[in-house]
């Protein structure tokens, strides 16, 4: 009996390892104000749109960067730690018309 529980086991651990399952990422929320900016880790766009959680993001260091119709763009570095959610904020800057500049 213990002989097939050590198989068992050593057999999981052979699985596991060929399968490339590690817990070396984690997570970023992104949120921001205006909502539904969207979002991009290492200048590729995402998909998602804030407020959002971007999930199996590798540990290192990263770039979040929030874009917005209307506003200006908003750019953080994040380090993701292993098994952790980082939280980024982003506080967009309405872009001002011409119309708008010159009536103040």
């Amino acid at each position: 009996m213990k002989k097939r529980w050590f198989l068992l086991g050593m057999g999981m651990i052979l699985v596991l390892v060929m399968c490339g399952v590690s817990d070396d990422t984690g997570a970023i929320a992104v949120y921001s104000e205006p909502t539904g900016a969207d979002v991009y880790l290492d200048d590729s766009l995402t998909g998602a749109r804030t407020d959002c959680v971007l999930e199996d993001v590798t540990s290192g260091h990263h770039t979040v960067f929030v874009s917005l119709e209307g506003y200006y763009g908003w750019e953080e570095g994040v380090v993701v730690e292993p098994g952790e959610v980082d939280t980024v904020d982003a506080v967009l800057s309405p872009i001002s018309s011409p119309l708008e500049l010159c009536e103040e």
